[in-house]
């Protein structure tokens, strides 16, 4: 198997913190998305009295609690695969740099 060139290296950097950007943003959206979902306020008084005893107060705050959830454990998830792309990058750096001192010390022996 060959070894990669420079370029694709450099190509495969980006593309790694691109995405892990994007993962990051999209945890950030989603976090904001649970904040406003978890502000909305409806209570008992704006369904009237009658929709209010059928429960629709208690279905739609099951509903609103719901929401959040999923945006919030969304938001972890993508956080969490962020964080997975930026240790892949990390070791690509690790690899290249171990790769850089085992050549420089193989090059001081000759």
């Amino acid at each position: 198997m060959t070894q990669p060139d420079a370029e694709t290296i450099k190509m495969a950097r980006e593309a790694l913190m691109s995405d892990a950007a994007t993962w990051y943003e999209a945890a950030e959206v989603m976090t904001k998305a649970a904040h406003e979902a978890a502000s909305l306020t409806l209570t008992g008084f704006h369904f009237g009295y009658l929709p209010n005893r059928q429960g629709v107060g208690q279905r739609y705050t099951e509903a609103q609690d719901f929401f959040v959830r999923v945006l919030n454990e969304g938001a972890v998830t993508m956080t969490v695969m962020a964080t997975k792309l930026r240790a892949v990058l990390d070791n690509y750096d690790r690899a290249d740099s171990g790769a850089s001192v085992r050549m420089e010390r193989a090059g001081d022996q000759q």
